[in-house]
């Protein structure tokens, strides 16, 4: 046990009592404590005021409908509370020059500056005016930026469009209808006279020995074939000899016209030439460039270019370059003649074709037999289809037999295309009579069973009269540019 009689107290003498040093110590720290919870009550009182006085809190109020017109005809009736500008003197000396110079007027003359800033209002704050304002510029740069969107938006569409070749095609198109209607005009106030032709002129007053001499002159054409006449067809009167001559490029030998009745092909072919090269600004550099022969450049160059020399990608329908003209005698054109056409997706050109691809049973080719083709000599050239055949592009020989060797070989060839026909569900005749002097026509386009691949679609030409009225020669000595050799390759 402790002894708490004999305990001594911290900082005491041995009698039991403090010490001065440890009196003082204590003082001092009672009265540090005193002042520091003087100051705390202090500071607590204040706060307490402050917070007191502090206005409360109050959730601010939506304006109803009544409180903003009642406020907007407060505004509109409001005054501006102006106050004069103090002048210096020199400002006061010059307004009071111009006053005595114009009169009342002068206040017209002063230039206008911007608002003095002693410009003072007693107009209210308004939150909705401003909010309203706001509204207003978001929606002006809304629409600024709907406006250059749309803008981007069209102007991408229209290079689209333009990148596509849909509006060369339509430039092309109506260059290509210009130029056959100045043609047609052209061929109406005048008739052309071909080469060592001489037409007679019929006169009603010529006496009945004079008619008969002029039937005479007619029966020497009599082997035309003339069969279209008994089964009805009728020519169409726009496409004339004049016309088709007035149509033709200078790249072109001569123009023809192909018309497949009930089809929506129906178009004037050319047959590329070189001997009008250098006519064509910038053509001769251009074939230098490419690296081909003249011959076989011009035999692609319809391909992007219309009627009237103008890019386009639908191009004009041609008749292989080494085939002979078809104003060439009946025996002295090519065994196998060629046109070439594009496959266009918008129906045109040579897309036609493809419905005797499909044919296997005949139906089509029953309603749409046969084709024309005009010449611009006066006569033309019927077209009856006899079978067709998908082949690659790159088998020429099978392609274009321009010639054959023989009239087996002739045989063989027409045999094994209606054969390939039949067992491939193509259109072809069950048979055909291959006869020796037969000319065979062939419309080539693009197909896409594989690459590189080509429809084509056979018809044996039969010499036909076009008019009523001939005047065309044999074009027995024709001058083709190329020699025998290069068109028979």
């Amino acid at each position: 046990m402790v002894d708490i009689n004999n305990t001594v107290r911290p900082g005491a003498n041995k009698s039991g009592r403090l010490t001065p040093e440890e009196r003082q110590r204590l003082i001092a720290k009672a009265e540090n404590l005193h002042q520091r919870r003087q100051k705390s009550q202090t500071n607590s009182a204040r706060v307490q005021a402050v917070t007191s006085q502090r206005p409360k809190r109050v959730d601010p109020v939506r304006p109803t409908k009544e409180d903003i017109i009642k406020e907007k005809q407060k505004l509109e009736h409001t005054e501006v509370k102006r106050v004069a500008k103090q002048r210096s003197a020199e400002e006061q000396r010059k307004f009071d020059a111009l006053r005595a110079k114009y009169g009342d007027q002068a206040k017209h003359k002063v230039v206008k500056a911007k608002q003095s800033r002693y410009v003072k209002s007693n107009k209210p704050v308004n939150n909705y005016t401003g909010l309203r304002k706001k509204q207003i510029r978001n929606l002006k740069i809304s629409r600024a930026t709907g406006v250059v969107l749309t803008l981007a938006l069209l102007g991408f569409g229209g290079y689209k469009l333009y990148d596509s070749g849909l509006i060369q095609d339509m430039y092309s198109d109506y260059k290509l209808n210009q130029a056959m209607e100045a043609a047609q005009q052209a061929s109406s106030n005048y008739m052309t006279n071909l080469p060592g032709v001489e037409i007679p002129e019929f006169d009603e007053a010529e006496d009945i020995e004079e008619t008969f001499e002029e039937d005479v002159v007619e029966e020497k054409h009599e082997t035309i074939n003339t069969d279209l006449y008994d089964e009805g067809y009728e020519f169409n009167p726009d496409i004339t000899p004049e016309m088709l001559t007035n149509l033709n490029p200078i790249l072109s030998r001569n123009t023809a016209y192909l018309e497949i009745p009930g089809t929506r092909i129906s178009y004037a072919f050319v047959s590329p030439s070189t001997a009008n090269i250098d006519e064509v600004p910038g053509l001769r550099q251009e074939i230098d460039n490419s690296g081909e022969t003249p011959q076989s450049f011009m035999n692609c160059y319809f391909l992007h270019r219309d009627i009237t020399l103008n890019k386009s990608s639908k191009g004009t329908l041609f008749l292989d370059l080494y085939n002979r003209p078809l104003i060439c005698k009946h025996e002295d054109l090519s065994d196998m003649n060629i046109i070439y056409g594009h496959h266009m997706s918008d129906k045109s050109m040579f897309n036609g074709l493809m419905n005797w691809k499909t044919d296997s049973n005949g139906t089509y080719n029953a309603e749409h037999p046969f084709g024309i083709i005009y010449t611009d000599d006066g006569y033309g050239y019927k077209l009856t289809f006899i079978a067709s055949q998908v082949i690659s592009g790159t088998d020429v020989d099978a392609l274009h037999p321009y010639n054959f060797e023989s009239y087996e070989e002739k045989c063989e060839y027409i045999q094994n295309m209606i054969d390939r026909a039949h067992e491939n569900g193509w259109f072809a005749l069950d048979s055909y009579e291959v006869q020796e002097d037969d000319k065979f026509m062939s419309l080539v386009t693009c197909t896409y069973e594989y690459d590189n691949a080509r429809f084509q679609l056979i018809g044996v030409l039969q010499r036909i009269k076009v008019r009523d009225t001939m005047y065309c020669n044999d074009h027995g000595g024709y001058f083709v540019e190329e020699n025998s050799a290069t068109l028979n390759r």
